[in-house]
């Protein structure tokens, strides 16, 4: 029997605004893979080669394959919420997947090897990827229970944006 996989468009980050370019239902994963992935300046980035499921059945991290944004060949793998989605406000209506990075800071990304593709389930051995992409990532408290916890960028961020007292 086929399984359809359908990602829900809406529990990620995107661009809403009033020409009718928000993704307001499923998205179903084939029209995620082989995608363009564009940064926000409209050039390409590169292909979404495939997604990665948390054992839960989240997306996790989508594959990038930036081998022509980046001049060499090297896939990278992202964190999910670091992508947005829109629908293409001309006719066509295609969905347009985006991220915000520059040539510099994909280049400077942890590299995706399928060999260790499993071990970016395990909230420890993945720290380094979420904490490059700055996003809250999955930990394993003493007891372990998973909680989110915030990268220590945002922390500093957090910290050095307070009113200082006069």
């Amino acid at each position: 029997m086929a399984a359809a996989l359908f990602v829900a468009a809406t529990s990620i980050g995107f661009a809403a605004d009033e020409d009718k370019s928000e993704v307001t239902h499923l998205v179903k994963a084939d029209k995620v893979t082989g995608s363009a992935l564009w940064d926000f300046h409209g050039n390409q980035i590169g292909t979404i080669d495939h997604v990665l499921l948390q054992p839960s059945g989240e997306m996790a991290f989508v594959v990038i394959n930036a081998d022509k944004f980046l001049e060499e060949d090297r896939k990278v793998a992202v964190p999910w919420k670091k992508i947005f989605v829109k629908r293409n406000s001309e006719a066509s209506g295609d969905i347009i997947f985006t991220l915000d990075t520059t040539r510099d800071f994909l280049k400077g990304a942890p590299g995706y090897d399928e060999d260790s593709a499993g071990d970016l389930s395990d909230p420890v051995k993945a720290r380094p990827l979420y904490r490059y992409w700055r996003v809250e990532r999955l930990e394993v408290d003493d007891v372990d229970r998973p909680r989110l916890v915030p990268s220590r960028e945002t922390i500093i961020e957090e910290t050095t944006t307070e009113e200082k007292p006069r």
